[in-house]
């Protein structure tokens, strides 16, 4: 199986040839760990594993006084690789892997009041993911097709987990009621 990071920093770096601190901006300037849960010190881990799996080469380079960096490019087994893992994950069935939803499944287990808690901090945290997907997708400039149509995507989604929320929020206040 393929790793979705691996295919997004080989398409970052097969777009243009850049260091792990290149990537670690562009994936903050698109705010694309929204989406895709990278950290900064696993881009960094990513790309020598990318390195050692020969999918990209790496040159050294120093630019004045500046300190030496590692510039990253595609190779030709990195591109074959890239464009394979763009089939399989396009192939994929589509997996929603909410970490919420083995609180929601466990919920039977922990009192009432509790309950309560963990329903409140699961819709603080759909509001939040919602309010950060529609305050920073304006900032985009120069959004070319296919990133405006994970924006979108990611717009949509959060709107639908909101009303969902909001649905079983009732539907739970209505069964402590009838009880």
């Amino acid at each position: 199986m393929v790793s979705s990071i691996d295919i997004l920093l080989l398409g970052l770096v097969k777009a243009d040839d850049l260091s792990a601190y290149d990537l670690q901006k562009i994936i903050e300037d698109r705010n694309i760990a929204y989406w895709v849960q990278i950290s900064r010190a696993s881009i960094y881990k990513k790309m020598l594993s990318l390195e050692k799996r020969e999918y990209v080469s790496a040159k050294i380079i120093k630019n004045g006084s500046m300190p030496e960096k590692t510039i990253y490019s595609i190779t030709e087994k990195g591109e074959l690789f890239f464009q394979n893992g763009m089939k399989e994950l396009s192939r994929e069935a589509l997996r929603f892997f909410i970490d919420y939803n083995v609180v929601l499944l466990n919920m039977g287990n922990v009192e009432k009041d509790m309950q309560a808690e963990l329903i409140q901090n699961i819709e603080n945290g759909i509001r939040e993911f919602s309010d950060g997907i529609k305050q920073n997708a304006p900032k985009q400039v120069q959004i070319p097709v296919f990133g405006e149509a994970v924006i979108n995507q990611q717009k949509m989604l959060s709107d639908t987990m909101l009303s969902w929320i909001e649905d079983f929020t009732d539907q739970y206040k209505g069964e402590l009621e009838n009880e």
